[in-house]
């Protein structure tokens, strides 16, 4: 089935701020990250005058908006042609407590920018003639009487009249009962399913929205969400540091979330639950 979709590899690279969410007290010495890292850059690159320049400048943001914005580090890329030169700096450490120093192949979880993937991999399916964005649910997830005329493009632009998952009360208390539970996109729905039969806003962020388009991507390939994102993106596009569940070693992973939220009022703790869909994705 997916033998009829084809991608163009890509040899652009992407320039990421990688912006990690931690308790304040004091941060790594960034000449300590400078020489770990510096391994990591290509010396043609490090020798350039720029890279020095870039360097400075990520260092002096870094230090002026760490505590203010909530961060405790930055990794940037710079791809200046499909021919180079790059340059790959980083600046801070993975957190403001005895934390590593941030070096350019460090990963960072990416949160629900995956749903761009996600949105991506619907179309791609579509530009294939495997589904159209105006299929409804109840063509791909019948099991779902209730959203049967749901279409996809609803789901993806936030529109369609379901509920959160993430607010419902039994969810969080399964997830306060077991921190480590990995949830399954049927079980996520289902805190969700059916929903209010009252009228709901024209638009609202659902995250449901997003494991229910995982799951058509899932039933139109015959493949693991993950799979799919391999298959279809990652490889074709060559994203080789874009990656599921990473086992963090040697690479390391940089966390997301404070211990502390108290400065953060827009996060909870049972935000920090494993997801199949949503938050998975890690890069550099």
């Amino acid at each position: 089935m997916l033998d009829t979709i084809q991608t163009r590899p890509s040899t652009a690279r992407r320039a990421v701020f990688g912006v990690l969410f931690m308790c304040a007290t004091a941060y790594a010495s960034t000449t300590l990250a400078h020489e770990q890292c510096q391994d990591q850059q290509e010396a043609a690159s490090w020798r350039d005058p720029r890279y020095g320049k870039l360097q400075q400048a990520v260092d002096i943001f870094r230090a002026e908006h760490q505590q203010t914005g909530g961060f405790s580090g930055i990794s940037l890329h710079v791809s200046l042609s499909p021919n180079g030169p790059t340059f790959d700096v980083a600046s801070g450490s993975t957190s403001f407590q005895n934390g590593k120093p941030i070096c350019p192949d460090r990963l960072f979880q990416i949160g629900s920018i995956t749903k761009s993937f996600t949105a991506v991999l619907i179309l791609r399916l579509e530009a294939a003639g495997l589904l159209s964005i105006h299929d409804t649910l109840g063509k791909w997830l019948p099991q779902y009487p209730a959203w049967s005329s749901v279409t996809i493009e609803q789901l993806l632009n936030m529109t369609a009249p379901t509920t959160d998952y993430v607010f419902d009360t039994t969810f969080q208390s399964d997830f306060a009962a077991n921190i480590h539970r990995t949830f399954s996109s049927e079980q996520l729905v289902g805190f969700a399913y059916p929903g209010t039969t009252g009228p709901t806003p024209p638009w609202q962020y659902i995250n449901t929205n997003y494991i229910l388009a995982a799951m058509i991507i899932t039933k139109v390939t015959g493949l693991s969400y993950a799979e799919a994102l391999k298959r279809m993106l990652f490889e074709p596009l060559q994203l080789h540091e874009t990656i599921t569940n990473p086992r963090c070693r040697p690479i390391g992973c940089s966390m997301s979330w404070p211990a502390d939220m108290t400065n953060y009022p827009f996060a909870r703790p049972w935000q920090t639950y494993r997801r199949p869909v949503l938050g998975t994705l890690w890069t550099t």
